[in-house]
């Protein structure tokens, strides 16, 4: 074997890949996010078949296929519905919740972003009393 076989074989060996999957120092592999030939090439057979994908799901829903029919319907739809109530009192809050007006989960959202706003009233009172004190405090000191 000659000098330059073992400076290959070197080199070589010191390449390592550790457990979490990170290349070893000196050996940064691919740059994050970059793809391959093949996974662009999928991605492009992928988008070429959006026609044929949609134009099979319309097929599906006008035969009534639920499945189908569903999948739109979530995809379309949004996630979360529009709670309509009287007043934000916590009373209205929990006869929604008792009448079945409001699932539990919305009742805790609604109830969340009550509290949120509730928050952000606060801060903006708080924040209003300070610049008041901030300019007596200026005005006191300006004599």
């Amino acid at each position: 074997m000659s000098m330059t076989d073992n400076a290959v074989e070197l080199r070589t060996s010191t390449v390592v890949q550790l457990p979490n999957g990170r290349w070893a120092s000196g050996n940064p592999g691919r740059k994050p996010g970059s793809k391959n030939k093949i996974s662009n090439e999928v991605l492009q057979s992928i988008r070429d078949m959006r026609g044929d994908a949609i134009q099979k799901l319309w097929e599906l829903i006008m035969a009534g296929d639920f499945k189908a029919i569903t999948y739109v319907l979530d995809k379309i739809l949004p996630r979360d519905r529009t709670v309509q109530m009287d007043d934000a009192s916590p009373s209205t809050v929990a006869e929604m919740l008792i009448s079945g007006e409001a699932s539990p989960d919305e009742v805790r959202s609604i109830a969340t972003a009550l509290a949120r706003l509730n928050e952000i009233g606060e801060l903006a009172d708080i924040r209003n009393k300070l610049d008041q004190l901030e300019k007596l405090l200026s005005d006191d000191v300006a004599r």
